[in-house]
């Protein structure tokens, strides 16, 4: 063989070594290969910096630009479940570039019936930069089934351990899953470990702090699903039939609930809440930290005889009292508990990320001044 043929191909060989090398050195696509038990990785692969996640239905915003991680997607406990469907708790883990990580974790709760990984953002309570942008490394899961009807598809609920895992095992589940793939991911442990949720996500983080303590250094749980038959007699049934009493008539004579309040009422109605309330914690700062503590009463804004301007119909005042007071049955029994003042409720449809000068937080349950 000639010089130059060798020469060839050993710098073909030389480069072929150097790309096993880096590829060996990728931790992204060696954690394709993590060997956990009852864990199956079925995908591994780095997202660019950049990649914006687009909004899970109409009317929500989208999220990103997100920096550039790893994510990786995986199932726990594969199986098969009543009538021989196939059940198995899916997760998926956000990892930030090394470089980038602080050193912490942060899993997100779910919402109504689950199903769906949703993208591990960490995007609740985070203003306007979700968690996996502050440099955690960020979990999500579907609790163990897949969803085909919906956001509220409960079908899967025929399969007793499905159930289970979506009452509680599932979260504590991944939660150790993922501080293992970290660990591995990062050639370290994690620093602290939170769990952020809101709604069905509240809810789960409410039965973490219960069953599994030791899991999490800190939970937020924000609107948490108790009772949700009860909740939702509130805010379905009792609020929309007490703003009916006082709202608008179309031509066919229903009525107009969106159209209860108009713009001037409901800057009325905030600006002598927040008269009222917002000082209540030291700072006048356009929030109300001390709702418990807001003993506001809507009735000093009630239309005097006479008056037409600076004020709201008393049978609007009536309303808004009987529907912030929650639900009572025939008898004057509190069913459901009543509703706090605080500084987003003349707010309409879901918000994801109120103004900076509002809040930083964000709220997963529909505002009930409508």
């Amino acid at each position: 063989m000639k010089p130059s043929r060798l020469l060839l191909l050993a710098m073909i060989t030389l480069s072929i070594f150097a790309v096993a090398r880096a590829e060996s050195m990728n931790p992204c696509a060696d954690a394709a290969n993590l060997k956990l038990d009852g864990v199956e990785i079925t995908k591994a692969a780095p997202v660019p910096a950049g990649t914006t996640i687009p909004p899970p239905y109409s009317g929500a915003q989208s999220t990103g630009p997100l920096p550039a991680h790893c994510r990786i997607d995986g199932i726990i406990n594969r199986r098969k479940g009543a009538g021989g469907e196939e059940f198995g708790i899916g997760f998926a883990i956000a990892l930030s570039d090394p470089p980038a990580w602080n050193g912490d974790f942060m899993m997100q709760g779910g919402g109504g019936g689950n199903g769906v990984v949703a993208y591990p953002t960490g995007a609740n309570y985070a203003g306007d930069k979700p968690a996996l942008a502050r440099g955690f490394a960020v979990a999500s899961t579907d609790t163990g089934h897949k969803t085909k009807t919906g956001p509220f598809d409960f079908t899967f609920i025929r399969d007793q351990q499905a159930y289970l895992d979506f009452a509680f095992l599932a979260n504590a589940e991944v939660a150790e899953v993922a501080k293992q793939i970290i660990a591995r991911y990062y050639a370290k442990p994690t620093s602290y470990s939170y769990f952020v949720g809101c709604s069905t996500g509240g809810r789960e983080g409410m039965i973490l702090s219960q069953r599994y303590p030791t899991v999490f250094n800190g939970i937020v749980s924000g609107d948490p699903a108790m009772r949700t038959g009860l909740s939702n007699l509130a805010i379905s049934q009792w609020i929309p039939a007490a703003y009916s009493q006082a709202a608008p008539k179309d031509e066919s004579g229903k009525p107009q609930i969106e159209k209860f309040l108009s713009t001037s009422e409901r800057k009325l109605f905030m600006d002598s809440l927040m008269k009222t309330c917002d000082a209540r914690d030291g700072v006048v700062d356009g929030m109300i930290f001390d709702p418990l503590g807001c003993s506001y009463d809507p009735a000093v804004l009630a239309c005097k005889a006479g008056q037409i301007e600076g004020c709201i119909a008393p049978e609007k005042v009536a309303a808004i009292k009987k529907a912030f007071a929650g639900p009572k049955d025939a008898f004057g029994t509190q069913v459901y508990p009543g509703f706090l003042y605080d500084a987003g409720i003349t707010m309409s449809g879901h918000i994801h990320r109120l103004q900076r000068s509002m809040s930083t937080r964000q709220h997963c349950t529909p505002l009930i001044l409508s």
